[in-house]
């Protein structure tokens, strides 16, 4: 399935959240980085987020760095697409 190139004005998160983009294992390692540079520089976003958020992205966090950890074949595409649109979307409330 062909994809047109990204503009250049299309941010990595953007990409990422577009529903016609097949999900894989590289965004779900880009976004797991995003969050954790968020959280080791105390981004204020995060201190800010009430407790079931917080505790709804450390379960998306978690469970994408499950999944990588399995290794690459081992989770069902709908997994993966999951795991990545639960991570994309926090990373975006994040970023906003």
């Amino acid at each position: 399935m062909p994809h047109a190139a990204p503009q250049p004005s299309e941010s990595r998160i953007d990409r990422i959240r577009d529903p016609a983009r097949p999900a894989c294992r590289d965004d779900l390692v880009w976004l797991l980085h995003a969050v954790k540079k968020k959280v080791a520089g105390g981004d204020p976003a995060l201190q800010e987020l009430p407790r079931p958020q917080l505790i709804a992205l450390f379960r998306d966090f978690a469970e994408a760095a499950l999944m990588l950890l399995g290794g690459p074949g081992l989770c069902a595409a709908d997994e993966l697409e999951r795991a990545r649109r639960n991570l994309a979307e926090a990373v975006a409330r994040l970023n906003a």
